[in-house]
């Protein structure tokens, strides 16, 4: 489909174009990154191998981090993609003892498939259903990373590829609190923060604040078993091994909108800018300052693995440039 977007990666915005959608990384670069000592067992891909047709590709979704914005462009592509729209109820697929793709609206160009893979209990009905090994999906969205790694049912006969979006954590909870003030759709709606400034909030001690997010879905630990920094080189191993890292996310919405507003936009309706992705307005917090410094305290792993991710963005630009010349090949635009 053909939706007048310049969908070209850049090193920004690679993560949300079509290479990670079809295979074809340069031997050549693949063979200069085999010195890497991931394992080739685990049901994830690494990053530096080949990869297959039939690879399942899966997004972990951080929220606040872009996620949305990218499952918009996805729409936008017209891929069929899982993550938890297919189970609402209004499209009667939910109590489906089979997995079944169909379009959510009239005016869809995308695909959505009947099963829930944000959450645990989602995944294993994925799994009982079989979504990896269908490969009906183009791309599977999750919450749940390590849920999803593990028990989705990635084998080595149905292997899958992990990209993700980040973001700073502070920049994302302070975007977190300004957005479920307003969000009343969102089951986490909180319109008593409202009524609260963001340091009052940050001081909180009524775990309003989450801790180390990151490093706590990459860990698989429940939320009552926190983390502690032995888990951190786990969850940098990780994203280092199997994780194709994307940042930026104020690029992906400002791509997102426009998508949006000549794609999925009803013809004569308008919308406004924030209004076209999960985008919310709101002064930035500067660094070293009350509320960075409270926020940074409660959060010193994710702080310490996104400057890592960081780091492992700017070492794969080889990989994404492989991938990119392949594509253009494949689908110049």
């Amino acid at each position: 489909m053909n939706t007048g977007l310049k969908q070209k990666a850049t090193s920004n915005s690679y993560i949300l174009t079509y290479q990670f959608l079809t295979p074809g990384i340069d031997v050549e670069v693949q063979r200069s990154l085999r010195s890497s000592k991931c394992s080739s067992n685990f049901p994830i891909r690494c990053v530096h191998e080949l990869p297959e047709k039939w690879d399942s590709v899966l997004f972990w979704h951080v929220p606040k981090s872009g996620g949305t914005s990218a499952k918009k462009l996805y729409q936008c592509m017209g891929k069929t993609i899982a993550d938890k729209l297919g189970m609402w109820p209004t499209f009667g697929h939910h109590k489906s003892n089979k997995l079944e793709v169909f379009k959510p609206f009239k005016s869809s160009s995308y695909q959505t498939v009947n099963v829930d893979t944000t959450t645990a209990q989602g995944i294993q009905r994925a799994r009982e259903l079989d979504l990896v090994s269908s490969h009906i999906a183009d791309i599977i969205f999750t919450h749940d990373i390590s849920a999803a790694m593990n028990h989705l049912g990635f084998d080595p006969m149905n292997q899958g590829r992990a990209l993700a979006l980040f973001r700073h954590p502070i920049e994302r909870l302070v975007s977190k609190f300004y957005y479920l003030q307003t969000a009343d759709w969102e089951p986490g709606y909180r319109p008593h923060w409202r009524n609260m400034t963001v340091l009052q909030w940050a001081e909180s001690d009524k775990n309003y604040v989450e801790s180390n997010y990151m490093v706590q879905m990459l860990s698989g630990k429940s939320w009552s078993d926190p983390v502690t920094q032995d888990d951190l080189p786990h969850a940098k191993q990780l994203l280092r091994d199997h994780f194709i890292s994307g940042g930026n996310p104020s690029k992906q919405e400002r791509l997102a909108s426009r998508c949006i507003k000549e794609v999925l936009t009803p013809k004569g309706q308008d919308m406004k800018e924030d209004e076209l992705t999960n985008k919310n307005l709101h002064d930035n917090i500067a660094k070293n300052s009350p509320v960075w410094n409270v926020l940074a305290k409660k959060n010193q792993l994710d702080v310490q693995l996104y400057e890592y991710i960081e780091q492992v963005f700017k070492d794969q630009q080889e990989i994404v440039k492989a991938y990119e010349e392949r594509n253009q090949k494949l689908m110049p635009f």
